[in-house]
């Protein structure tokens, strides 16, 4: 008996038994494509500005806090003398951090921070002002009645107290403003400044037989 005669094959349908048996097929290897949003001009001015305000507070708080008070105490003859070195450098940053706390505010709303953010240097602003119009303002009113030839000992407890209130509220700002860096440093990261948005994309490697 005669074996059937095959069906001859079309030419389009040759190309395509020719192309699946040749492929390697579809590869897909996941890759990642990052893309980074550029920011603005008013971004960049409103950051510089915001990191140098805030790099200056505490570069002045560690450096009062680490170098100037130590070694004043430490080299001066007396606490009198080192108090006459260390009571301006206090109030220039006290007054700093008043002005500061205000602006960190400001430029953190214009960025669309976070409500912390706003409220934070405002409170650290508001201690600065109780800090030198109030504690500091009475201790050196009670200072000669603390140390002078006519001192009292109320005088020179509530002078110890006041002092110790003045260390607390120093501290207190020194750690708020360590946690509104690393706040701000958070922020920054995903702004759209500075994040990485990451999109996957499929790519597809095809040979075409002609």
């Amino acid at each position: 008996p005669r074996l059937p005669h095959p069906t001859p094959l079309g030419a389009a349908s040759l190309r395509a038994l020719r192309a699946s048996l040749y492929s390697p097929g579809p590869v897909s290897d996941n890759r990642v494509v990052t893309r980074r949003a550029v920011p603005t001009i008013r971004d960049l001015a409103l950051r510089s500005v915001l990191w140098l305000i805030l790099g200056l507070w505490i570069g002045g708080w560690a450096l009062f806090s680490t170098i100037v008070a130590p070694t004043a105490f430490r080299v001066l003859p007396s606490t009198e003398i080192a108090a006459t070195l260390i009571g301006p450098t206090l109030k220039a940053l006290h007054l700093f951090g008043a002005a500061a706390g205000p602006v960190l505010a400001l430029l953190a709303r214009m960025l669309g921070r976070s409500p912390r953010l706003i409220h934070i240097p405002l409170i650290m602003g508001a201690f600065c002002l109780y800090s030198h119009f109030g504690v500091s303002a009475e201790m050196s009113e009670l200072r000669a009645l603390a140390f002078g030839p006519e001192g009292s000992p109320d005088s020179t407890a509530r002078f110890h107290q006041l002092h110790r209130i003045s260390v607390a509220i120093f501290l207190s700002l020194g750690v708020a403003a360590v946690t509104l860096l690393v706040l701000h440093a958070r922020a920054d990261q995903r702004s759209p400044g500075n994040g990485l948005g990451q999109s996957l994309g499929n790519d597809r490697k095809t040979f075409r037989i002609s």
